[in-house]
């Protein structure tokens, strides 16, 4: 999945003026991928075990600023599920009860993960699909 980012990050290459993919992935469960496109620096990120792709304006750690960019979307559209930044920044909501934790926003995560959002507190569902703490 990683290496599909290179190829349609390249697809782009005529209209970047500057890419930098971050290929560390040091504590975080992306890649990113910064570009200086259409004149402006934004990133694409994908998450390292699901095809969820998603642009931010900025990417500082355990902080993202989600946007929306219909015509890149456009052409990752075909190979992943791009996410909008309504649905990144929908508020997560958390339920504890005898000790289990749930998450009442639609979701496929394992207990283990559940237990990780417990003791990282997130607050945005893409605070969870992109993370720091993996």
């Amino acid at each position: 999945m990683r290496n599909n980012l290179k190829i349609y990050a390249s697809i782009w290459l005529e209209k970047i003026r500057e890419v930098d993919i971050d290929e560390s992935n040091l504590a975080t469960n992306f890649l990113k991928v910064k570009m200086n496109i259409f004149n402006r620096e934004m990133y694409v990120l994908l998450n390292a075990y699901y095809p969820f792709l998603a642009f931010a304006s900025t990417v500082e750690f355990q902080h993202i600023n989600f946007i929306d960019d219909p015509v890149l979307s456009k052409d990752f559209i075909p190979f992943y599920k791009v996410l909008s930044e309504e649905e990144l920044n929908e508020p997560l909501d958390i339920r504890t009860s005898k000790g289990k934790v749930s998450l009442e926003n639609t979701n496929r995560l394992s207990s283990s993960e559940l237990e990780q959002i417990l003791f990282w507190k997130p607050k945005k569902v893409g605070e969870v699909i992109f993370n720091f703490w993996d």
